[in-house]
């Protein structure tokens, strides 16, 4: 039998080596924890009120101690003045919890702001930051809270409303305080308060009342619907989710909720399914096109829209138009103003017909009531309005840059109507009208055809746009460096055209916003007369309701105004 080889002999270097790196490791097993290194350091004991400057020098660490009860904080700052300080805190036991370490360099506040975890007493080491060069420093200390008052402090920044801050204090007495509060609130919808030194805002807190299978909730639409929404936060432990925002005074929008409701099956609740639920807000009574509808305080009535018996209405009806540019038949809805047929009109052309036929209590734009109103009220004089109505599945294809549509609502539709009613003559008598993508058509339309349409009416036009069409997931800019009706308008010849936009400040603010003040910059460039504003909403025709009369008075108003040139 052969006998076992020996292992090789280690050379004495690597005997040495690995006997060192085994007594490290041995030692490591008795080593105290990283902050205990300093914690036999001379410390200071901090205390409210507490105010000393100090100098750091290269290598130095400064060492500070507070006895905090669980839940208690320490607030203050050390505010540095030519050197660079980082703060450790370190718990009893001596291990490290965080380091501070504002990036603003050496000069400039490093806030003091921690809630102790247990209680005990806390080191605070300062130290100089990574590369930085020694100096001073002052360190001042607001306040040591117990956690009552603590508890106080972070209510007070995690419920920003009065009303929640006020029903945190009643609910940590008498949890059932959270359903009264939400039963009080049915009928009346999202807390609406003033804002300390701004009477041209108001939060607004949205409340949304969960099932036990609520995983999360975000507030849809409104004011950061652009954006993606608010996410909701749980009240407490109760049922309650809550998100605040500061809006101007006059806004008027539609928002909704959207959670994810979460179940847990099986014997032991190992399968885990989740779903997305929509919803209108139940404790808000006001609704518009399927979301609720919030109106602030200052948010300017609607009169136009009201149907009013003692005034004159004018002429519905329909037409099919043979169109030779499309090479089909198309449908039209016809208004005409109750003094039509005995004055030379106004020719209106509107483009997402359905959306602007509608009635004052449906969810669109009611074009028909408020031209009654204007005209009765001498704000316009006589009109006829021609509603396209838009083709299944055909909507972005025809209010894209469609040269053939464009020739058949600029020509054909122009020249039909002369031939049937009183129109006045010249383009300057003529308006193109659309919202969205109906926007940016009408002001494509009014660029190819200067000889037929002379006005035009954009609520939120997409002028992002390209020659080529393009999908609500195109970015803005777009590769070619803008929009096409930007870009068409901004090297061409400037054209006898007048215009209309509006837009709302809480639509997407990289490509609607964005694109409707570089058109109306280029238009003002060009010397165009223009008529702009900006509300407070969102991409939806409960703003369009509110601009329409408005922009058009500024541009078929008997007494103009508002336009700039």
């Amino acid at each position: 039998m052969r006998k076992p080889r020996p292992a090789p002999a280690l050379p004495i270097s690597q005997i040495a080596i690995a006997t060192l790196m085994a007594l490290i490791a041995c030692l490591a097993l008795f080593a105290p924890p990283l902050g205990a290194i300093g914690a036999s350091a001379p410390a200071i004991s901090l205390s409210r009120g507490y105010l000393a400057t100090e100098v750091l020098g290269n290598g130095e660490t400064n060492w500070y101690s507070v006895e905090l009860e669980e839940g208690g904080a320490i607030l203050g700052e050390a505010d540095q003045e030519g050197v660079d300080v980082a703060l450790d805190i370190y718990d009893p036991a001596g291990r490290k919890l965080l380091t501070i370490d504002s990036p603003n360099g050496a000069v400039g506040p490093e806030p003091i702001d921690f809630t102790a975890p247990v209680k005990g007493t806390f080191r605070m080491a300062i130290r100089q930051s990574s590369g930085s060069a020694p100096g001073r420093y002052k360190i001042a200390i607001r306040d040591i809270l117990t956690a009552d008052a603590n508890a106080a402090r972070l209510a007070a920044l995690r419920y920003p409303s009065p009303a929640l801050a006020s029903l945190w204090q009643q609910a940590r007495k008498e949890p059932a305080a959270v359903e009264r509060f939400v039963a009080g609130r049915t009928g009346k919808g999202p807390l609406i308060e003033a804002v300390a030194g701004d009477p041209s805002a108001r939060r607004v807190t949205y409340l949304y009342q969960a099932s036990p299978d609520t995983e999360a909730v975000r507030v849809s639409a409104g004011p950061h619907g652009a954006s993606g929404g608010l996410l909701m936060s749980r009240f407490l432990q109760s049922s309650l989710f809550y998100a605040s925002e500061i809006v101007p005074s006059d806004a008027r929008f539609t928002y909704g909720f959207a959670s994810i409701e979460s179940q847990r099956l099986g014997p032991q609740g190992e399968v885990l399914i989740s779903s997305d639920h929509f919803s209108t807000d139940p404790l808000n009574p006001k609704s518009f096109g399927g979301r609720a509808l919030l109106e602030l305080p200052d948010a300017k009535p609607q009169s136009e829209l009201a149907d009013r018996p003692a005034v004159s209405k004018g002429r519905l009806s329909t037409a099919r138009i043979r169109s030779a540019a499309l090479g089909e038949t198309r449908p039209i809805s016809i208004y005409q103003s109750p003094t039509s047929d005995r004055r030379r009109a106004d020719l209106l052309i509107i483009f997402d017909g359905q959306l602007y036929a509608s009635k004052p209590d449906e969810d669109g734009v009611p074009v028909p009531t408020i031209l009654d109103n204007m005209v009765a009220e001498g704000r316009i004089g006589p009109v006829v309005a021609l509603f396209i109505d838009n083709l299944p599945g055909r909507r972005d294809q025809d209010l894209s840059a469609n040269r053939a549509f464009n020739d058949f609502a600029a020509k054909e539709l122009v020249a039909w109507a002369r031939a049937h009613y009183r129109i006045a003559d010249g383009p300057r008598h003529v308006v193109a009208i659309g919202s969205s993508l109906g926007g940016f058509a009408a002001v494509y339309c009014a660029f190819r055809h200067p000889e037929n349409v002379g006005n035009v009416l954009s609520q939120s036009g997409a002028f992002w746009l390209t020659e080529k069409g393009a999908t609500w997931r195109s970015p803005y800019p777009n590769p070619s460096g803008t929009g096409i009706a930007i870009e068409l308008y901004r090297t061409a010849p400037r054209l006898a055209a007048r215009f209309a936009l509006s837009v709302g400040r809480f639509e997407d603010s990289t490509s609607l916003f964005a694109a409707n003040r570089e058109m109306r910059d280029v238009l003002l460039a060009k010397h165009y007369p223009v008529d702009y504003v900006e509300l407070n909403g969102g991409h939806e025709p409960i703003a369009w309701r509110s601009s329409f009369a408005n922009s058009l008075t500024a541009l078929i108003g008997t007494r103009r105004k508002g336009i700039h040139s």
